[in-house]
């Protein structure tokens, strides 16, 4: 394919609104993006250097303290804001018109998602996530023409949130109770397995830590999205097994999802469509507007989906949760084989557990996992 100069610019949609949008599709697609105010929680223990001090040297914030976990037990947490709107990747047409009405909506905040893992492992109290692609790059590459590779490429600004360094905004409403929060009780064994697999994804000689995309392996140090590395940890330390292999769907590609910009960045590992295919700019207008299925389709890609973690999770919570507990309802159509699956996997991951309750009812209605 040879490389086009030029940008293209929004032409329908105005360009007030085509910069808006610009924003808000990069958000969209970077997923765990588009930090703004930090919290800077103080140092519990000031002391320590070594590599995991970063995540576990502050205080915990309060959505993790309000949950009143045993201390003399081990858990995994895991936060997960979905989406305001359900991004439904169950075919191209419902994908791009999920995009479509999230980008159009009023309001910014709740348009993009994210995950975060906590730990509690003896003394040792933690927590971190994964983000990226917050630099210009995802916006140039979706203002010069390149279409849907902005969402399939990784970015090498990838980076692990200290323990006291998180989006206010986020923490703010894990508190207020607008998040999945699920605490799995783990063995110490396991526990210290995560904080292994930590040390090693910040340690690897390819630096996976900074590389974040949505279909990277964080278990084979390819990088990895917002949530592959959250599972990755939770994964070290035996507490998401049956839901992990469901995370992700296999998504088709078709021509008018993708082009061919200007010259690659060098800061991008650019996905690259068969040969052949998709040589020519696709605009901000064709990108949104027009049906994602009216070409061929010319590649197939498994990516991570967070429609089927919140299945999964929500799943777990029945029995335990209110009946008109909102998150039931931001759950998927079930006929979407993926979301079955991932449904049916996170009452596997219930069925474990022989007790559970909702920590923190009036807040955070965090889900416990408790093994007695």
């Amino acid at each position: 394919m040879g490389a086009q100069s030029g940008r293209v610019k929004p032409s329908g949609v105005g360009w007030r609104k085509g910069l808006r949008l610009l924003v808000l599709v990069t958000a969209l697609l970077g997923g765990c993006a588009l930090y703004d105010r930090y919290a800077d929680a103080p140092l519990a223990d000031p002391d320590r250097q070594d590599v995991l001090a970063p995540y576990e040297a502050a205080q915990w914030p309060r959505y993790l303290d309000r949950l009143g976990l045993p201390r003399d037990r081990d858990f995994v947490i895991m936060a997960f804001l979905p989406t305001r709107y359900p991004l439904d990747l169950s075919d191209p047409e419902a994908a791009r018109r999920s995009f479509l009405k999230a980008a159009l909506s009023p309001g910014m905040d709740t348009k993009i998602g994210h995950t975060i893992v906590g730990w509690q492992c003896g003394r040792h109290r933690g927590m971190t996530s994964m983000s990226g692609a917050n630099g210009p790059e995802a916006f140039r590459l979706l203002r010069e023409g390149w279409g849907f590779v902005a969402a399939l490429s990784t970015y090498t600004d990838g980076k692990l949130y200290p323990e006291g360094e998180h989006r206010i905004a986020n923490l703010e409403a894990l508190e207020a109770g607008r998040g999945i929060v699920t605490a799995v009780e783990v063995s110490r064994d396991g526990c210290a397995g995560l904080r292994r697999a930590l040390t090693g994804f910040l340690t690897h000689p390819d630096a996976p830590v900074e590389k974040f995309g949505l279909m990277l392996d964080p278990g084979r140090f390819e990088g990895g999205g917002c949530i592959s590395f959250g599972f990755y940890l939770a994964n070290a330390a035996g507490a998401m097994g049956e839901v992990s292999p469901h995370i992700r769907r296999e998504v088709p590609l078709h021509a008018p999802m993708l082009g061919r910009g200007g010259a690659e960045l060098p800061t991008v590992v650019h996905y690259r469509p068969p040969a052949g295919c998709c040589g020519r700019p696709v605009t901000l207008d064709e990108l949104l507007f027009k049906p994602w299925d009216a070409g061929p389709e010319v590649d197939r890609v498994r990516v991570e989906d967070g429609e089927l973690v919140i299945a999964a999770l929500v799943a777990a919570r029945q029995g335990v949760a209110a009946l008109d507990d909102w998150r039931f309802a931001r759950v998927l159509a079930r006929s979407d084989p993926p979301v079955a699956r991932a449904w049916t996997a996170g009452e596997a991951l219930a069925a474990r557990y022989p007790v559970r309750w909702i920590a923190d009812p009036d807040g955070v209605q965090a889900l416990v996992l408790a093994r007695e």
